[in-house]
């Protein structure tokens, strides 16, 4: 009865690591998503931003929003276990007391 037993938590253990590994490629995956997305609009930032569309405090708040957007992305593929949990967000933003992320960076504009 004990190797059956044992035979069947193997089965678990393996499909455990199966879906695991899954769900880190999925992070990763979703994390080149969020650059693609993040890297396009820092693109028509610039573009309005050369056609001198932007006033200097939307400029500002623009790119802080897009390097805070970036700086929370670079984290999520580095988290582990993977997986998902709403409840480590707070607005959106994963909760920094939650010791899973370092605290965000001061980013001032230039």
């Amino acid at each position: 009865m004990a190797n059956e037993r044992d035979k069947g938590q193997k089965k678990i253990n393996e499909a455990q690591q199966k879906f695991n590994e899954g769900q880190a490629k999925i992070n990763g995956a979703l994390c080149y998503v969020d650059w693609h997305v993040i890297y396009s609009i820092k693109a028509l930032v610039k573009a309005l931003e050369d056609a001198d569309l932007l006033t200097d405090a939307q400029l500002r708040k623009a790119k802080k929003e897009l390097d805070r957007a970036h700086f929370t992305s670079e984290r999520v593929a580095s988290i582990d276990p993977p997986g998902c949990d709403p409840n480590l967000l707070v607005n959106g933003f994963p909760k920094e007391s939650e010791g899973l992320l370092p605290k965000e960076p001061d980013i001032r504009a230039a």
